[in-house]
């Protein structure tokens, strides 16, 4: 057969389950009759998910007894590929692919890829060989790419030899968690040695390689790595070492250098000791860029000045991220040769100075970035100055300056602007010739500026003179603290020759381009203003001359302002602008009057998006005349989600859009009518819709006609078959009128190419999918059948013979949910062996299923209604499921059976577990079953009346189950109302919660001790409880002392929980480090008192965000000593954005903070009821008002006046019953 396949060029084998050789050699066993099948003119072979193969090429009577004892390659001498030039393998299960004889058959071969070879411990196998045949070194002449990807048993390429890649240019190994040297080398710990050669070696990629310590080893093959020029690392957690340092110069080339979560790296460039006086000449590395992100140890880039020896002087873009114990980026000798750097970029780092001080340097520095275009410094709590000394500082072509949350605002502020006296302190009363001086060296070409509310007050304390910014033509501006923007409109005045304004996070209330307190001044410029507050009501004032405000305007873009309650007054006029954009205002009725509208004779596109509130476009709140209005410009007009809109306008106006092409209308529920008036659309031919998630065009002769026709017919699917095959996602109860068709009339090509089905809300049907539709189902892979009442089964095979099918259905499916389905019995009709193919099912959910008994093989119970067919159950030997990852599923729908499920292997790969109501009692947990599952990451407990669970039960200790739950990162425990324990009194040492990184517990509200002070949280990251009613303390001082890697806590709705850390017991801990923790939460903790009472030191050193909301009895945060250097403030209002900048509060340090707090609250509790003005803040007090005027007592009240009273408004009163009472208000 080989013999006639001699012209065979490309050669695919992809998804053969079963197949264990490609080439069967017929001839006879023994030396003499060797053939070898030679391939002679293949030039790509892909070999893919064939799990079961043994060999590429094997003798028909060869005997594969010794095969366990000695596995045998995949390729080996009986097989030739002389002109093979691409080789991809995936998902194979052997150990070796090539043997050394074989290597030398591949003399074109230019790709290889490897990828997913669970088993692959080497590429190449060592031979035997007489002494005459032994081979020195392996040879890759050719190879020019290599990709190792996903191999976790790889330990090396191969074994002892020499090898040699003389073309290879890109090389990338991803995911190989053993493979620690190239060729194998007991002596060696390092990836590349002397062993390995790369002289032609341009791109290096290498990630998640978890054991890696060193990459190069001092001795290496001459010439290898000359070429290198760019280099990736990435999650090498154990990393200690990137370049030798005494080889520096073999990295010459390298160009691009990238550096990602390698956790133990403590520095880049570690430099030799050396004498700058004896060096000759300086070596100048050509490193252009370099990223390096979330670097938890990384302390220096570079170890030491580099005198001279070594220059960076091409280096043009530097970006570091998330490196927080790094505190200098540069030596004064690298910063003062960085003539080509063009971006510059430091964001969440521990970064003290930009610059670290010059050893020994007699003369104040001078830092001149000539070619630096873009300087970026955010959330630099620790920053202090740009250099530890006098300097001088000039960015003589920075057009970018982009400065946030810098906590050391004032002093850097200075440093940044050059205002240093001789001795680098600051200089506040500099002369304002000096400062333009100084603007002219520091900033004479900034074009675009980024601060926030802090570095905007440093600037104005400054005294900078108005035209020190002038080029300054865009700004974005966050975090500005206060209602009022008097101090921004301040700031915005000092740019004279600003066009763009973007303001987000800010808790302004109003947004004025005329201030009263600057004389009635105007920023009349503004061309581009973006607008994200979450608290704006207000943009613009009524004015005489706000006509001169809007006349430059051209785009204007608001977003996430959920109060807004108009874009304009009815007065404004927007003559010159061509875009507008509305998206998110929440409480927005209507977007502009007919005068404005009049007005925008400019406008070209407007986008109005998922504003909940609105009801038309154009309001006529005074019932004018029906007048004409014409777009005359608009071309683009989107409405999309917008759940209250009726139309564009209802009133009777003539609307002219001579140029409206483009109409974009999707989820708008209530629009009936596009306007009530005369309408003019000459160019416009169709209306874009995607109401089922697919692109189509839709068109009845009018704009009215159309918009009537999409949202009153919604028959009309028939319309839209063309463009049935763009649909990826269908859920059923959005179209009532398709549920009447789904098994009958529906056109089936609606389901060719869906990837994710909902059938739900369907109270009469009786079941799922018919054998009809599953045929044009192959592409689906989330399958969800929810809350139907009636529903019997999910699949009708009836009909369907598994003899007639060349490929089974539903192959693709990878998750399947059943859920409230009370009259479900079983999953099909019908036997699905040779149907259906759930081989890559990686979720199956069933919850609520009450009629579902069974769904594991060996029941004979009958589905009622189903054809009284016996119940083939979904874990059976009858279909494929073995690739599961995630079950969540109720105990008694596995009852007695889940042994069957483990001895057919089912759960082998589960690594997540939801079981839901499994019994009471003590007896709780199926401890058999957990510890059965030997790679479980998630184990979730939920809807029992259970009272105990003993987790110290599941210890690893007994040999049968060595390593059981070893994997196990995430417990949830909840709704388990009567749970009082999760670990007995007295236990031992809990190994189950060593290895976990989240605990998550709510909703049990009997519970009383989370875990006893012997438990070790050594590992957990991620800590939440909530809904808990029975504990008073969270944890003890020891259990808190342990928790080292605690990165996040979060403590809600426990009404008697009094602290977090208990304050007696243990006698033997005087501090605590929570040394990771960076976010806590506390909030509706009616009985806390503080986060611990006891004397005890707290340490939070990475402490960044505190959340204390409706704990109305804490008084102090802890009474002993309290570190927590990185945080500014803390969050007291429960605002929709994390990242608003309402509701914060800060008193010098935690403690101050709380306690000022409480007394604000104690005080308020003794003043009126309502504090409107305080309302925003204060948001505890209102959830418990019921009443705001009631008359309870025994005089007579006849009336109360608010004389003044204009607006009254009640927000967040989520308990309010009664406005007013008795009839009088």
């Amino acid at each position: 057969m080989v013999r006639n396949l001699s012209q065979l060029q490309e050669m695919t084998v992809s998804d053969c389950q079963n197949m264990e050789e490609i080439v069967i050699d017929q001839s006879g066993v023994g030396e003499d009759n060797i053939e070898v099948a030679e391939f002679s003119q293949l030039r790509s072979l892909k070999l893919i998910d064939l799990p079961l193969l043994k060999s590429f090429c094997i003798k028909v009577k060869e005997s594969m007894s010794d095969e366990v004892h000695n596995p045998r390659p995949l390729f080996d001498k009986m097989v030739s590929f002389p002109n093979l030039e691409e080789f991809y393998v995936e998902s194979i299960e052997l150990k070796y692919l090539f043997t050394t004889s074989f290597v030398k058959s591949l003399l074109r071969l230019k790709s290889l890829q490897i990828e997913n070879c669970g088993f692959m411990e080497r590429i190449v196998l060592t031979e035997e060989f007489a002494e005459e045949e032994r081979l020195d070194k392996i040879i890759f002449s050719d190879l020019e790419n290599l990709t190792l990807w996903d191999l976790p048993n790889l330990t090396s390429f191969c074994d002892g030899n020499l090898i040699e890649f003389c073309s290879l240019t890109n090389l990338q190994i991803r995911n190989c968690p053993v493979f620690k040297t190239f060729v194998s080398n007991r002596l060696s710990q390092s990836l590349f040695d002397e062993k390995v050669a790369f002289s032609s070696l341009e791109h290096l990629s290498i990630s998640r390689m978890s054991n890696l310590e060193r990459i190069w080893h001092n001795q290496l093959a001459g010439g290898s790595f000359c070429m290198l020029k760019s280099m990736t690392v990435e999650d090498c957690k154990n990393l200690h070492t990137l370049f030798p340092s005494n080889d520096l110069r073999r990295f010459q080339k390298l160009e691009q250098l990238n550096l990602m979560n390698c956790d133990s790296l403590e520095e880049i460039y570690q430099l030799p000791e050396f004498n700058a006086e004896e060096e000759s000449f300086a070596i100048d590395l050509n490193l252009r860029s370099m990223e390096i992100r979330d670097m938890k140890k990384l302390k220096h880039i570079w170890n030491k000045d580099l005198q001279g020896i070594f220059t960076f002087r091409n280096l043009d873009s530097i970006e570091v991220t998330q490196c927080k114990v790094l505190k200098n980026l540069f030596p004064a000798s690298v910063a003062q040769n960085l003539l080509l750097l063009e971006k510059l970029s430091v964001d969440s780092c521990g970064v003290e100075t930009i610059v670290a001080k010059a050893e020994g340097a007699k003369a104040a520095p001078s830092f001149v970035f000539p070619k630096l275009l873009s300087l970026n410094l955010t959330n630099q709590q620790d920053i202090r100055r740009f250099y530890p000394g006098i300097h001088s500082l000039e960015f003589p072509k920075l057009k970018d300056l982009e400065v946030h949350d810098c906590g050391n605002g004032m002093e850097f502020c200075s440093d940044l602007f050059s205002l240093q006296g001789k001795h680098g302190e600051e200089r506040h009363h500099i002369t304002i010739q000096q400062l333009l001086h100084l603007e002219k060296k520091v900033f004479p070409n900034l074009e675009e500026l980024s601060l926030d509310g802090q570095m905007i007050e440093m600037i104005l304390q400054c005294q900078l003179p108005k035209g020190f910014l002038s080029k300054v033509k865009s700004v974005e501006l966050s975090y500005i603290r206060g209602k009022s923007n008097v101090a921004l409109f301040g700031f915005l005045q000092r740019l004279p020759n600003l066009e763009t304004v973007y303001v987000k996070d800010s808790s302004l209330q109003e947004f004025v381009f005329q201030c009263e307190d600057y004389g009635g001044a105007m920023l009349p410029q503004i061309r581009k203003l973006n607008l994200d507050l979450h608290d704006l009501k207000h943009i613009w004032k009524p004015h005489p001359q706000m006509d001169l405000v809007l006349q430059n305007l051209q785009t204007m873009d608001v977003r996430r302002c959920y109060n807004l309650i108009s874009l304009a007054p009815s007065s404004a006029s927007f003559q010159n602008l061509t875009a507008l954009a509305v998206y998110s205002c929440k409480v927005l009725k209507h977007l502009v009057t007919p005068s404005t509208a009049k007005s925008m004779v400019q406008l070209v596109t407007m986008e109005i998006r998922a504003c909940e509130m609105l009801t038309e476009i154009v309001v006529d709140e005074q019932n004018g005349t029906p007048e004409e209005i014409e777009f005359g410009k608009l071309k683009t007009l989107q409405l999309i989600d917008l759940e209250s809109l009726t139309s564009f306008c209802f009133g009777g106006f003539t609307f002219k859009f001579p140029c409206l092409e483009v109409v974009t209308v999707e989820r708008c529920p209530n629009m009936r009518t596009f306007s009530a008036g005369v309408l003019s659309t000459p160019k416009l031919q169709c209306v874009q819709s995607r109401e089922i998630h697919f692109q189509e065009w839709l068109w009845e002769g009018d704009l009215n006609a159309t918009i009537r026709q999409l949202y009153t017919e919604m028959d009309g699917f028939f319309i839209f078959e063309d463009g049935f095959n763009s649909i990826k996602k269908f859920i059923l109860s959005k179209f009532p009128h398709i549920k009447e068709k789904w098994h009958t009339q529906l056109p089936l090509k609606l389901l060719d190419g869906l990837s994710e089905l909902v059938v739900d809300n369907c109270e009469y049907f009786s079941k799922a999918l018919s054998s009809n539709q599953l045929q044009f189902l192959n592409r689906l892979e989330v399958l969800i059948v929810e809350k139907c009442d009636s529903l019997e089964e999910i699949f009708d095979l009836e009909g369907m013979n598994a003899v007639e099918r060349h490929d089974k259905l539903m192959w693709q499916l990878k998750e399947l949910h059943l859920i409230d389905l009370p009259k479900l019995g079983c999953i099909w009709n019908k036997d699905p062996q040779g149907i259906l193919d759930f081989k890559y099912l990686r979720l199956l959910k069933v919850h609520n299923c009450s009629s579902l008994g069974v769904i594991v093989e060996g029941s004979k119970e009958t589905c009622e209604g189903c054809f009284d067919a016996p119940i083939v159950p979904i874990f059976s030997g009858k279909i494929a499921i073995q690739m599961l990852e995630e079950l969540k599923v109720e105990w008694n729908i596995l009852k007695e059976k889940w042994q069957e499920i483990f001895e057919a292997g089912f759960l082998r790969c589960l690594k997540v577990i939801e079981l839901v109501g499994f019994p009471g009692g003590c007896a709780l947990l199926p401890l058999d079953f957990l510890q059965r599952l030997p790679n479980i990451e998630m184990l979730v407990l939920s809807d029992s009346s259970t009272e105990e669970i003993f987790l110290d039960e599941l210890n690893m200790h007994d040999e049968e189950n060595t390593g059981s739950l070893a994997q196990l990162k995430v417990l949830k425990l909840s709704n388990l109302t009567k749970l009082k324990r999760t670990v007995e009194e007295n236990s031992q040492p809990v190994q189950v919660f060593e290895h976990l990184a989240t605990l998550e517990v709510s909703e049990c509200y009997t519970l009383k001790i989370l875990v006893p002070s012997s438990v070790s949280f050594q590992n957990l990251t991620n800590l939440e409880l909530s809904k808990c009613h029975g504990m008073i303390n969270l944890i003890t001082s020891l259990v808190g002392r342990g928790m080292m890697q605690l990165n996040r806590m979060i403590v809600k709705d426990c009404e008697i929980i009094q602290e977090i850390v208990a304050s007696g017991g243990d006698g033997v801990v005087d501090e605590i480090c929570f040394s990771q923790l960076k976010y806590l939460d506390l909030r509706c903790l009616p009985c806390l008192t503080s986060f611990c009472f006891g004397y005890y030191t707290f340490n939070f050193p990475s402490l960044e965000k505190v959340i204390v909301i409706e704990c109305p009895k804490m008084k102090i945060f802890a009474q002993g000593v309290l570190s927590t250097p990185k945080l500014r403030q803390i969050q007291i209002v429960d605002e929709v954005d994390d990242e608003s900048a309402l509701g914060w509060h800060w008193k010098g340090s935690l403690n101050k903070t709380i306690q000022d707090l409480f007394i604000e609250m104690d005080d308020e509790e003794n003043e009126a009821i309502f504090h409107f003005d305080k309302a925003g803040t204060r948001r505890k007090i209102f959830n418990e008002v019921r009443e705001i005027v009631a008359d309870e007592g025994d005089g007579e009240v006849e009336e109360i006046e608010f004389n003044k009273l204009k607006t009254l408004e009640l927000i967040h009163l989520k308990n309010l019953t009664i406005v007013y009472g008795n009839g009088w208000i």
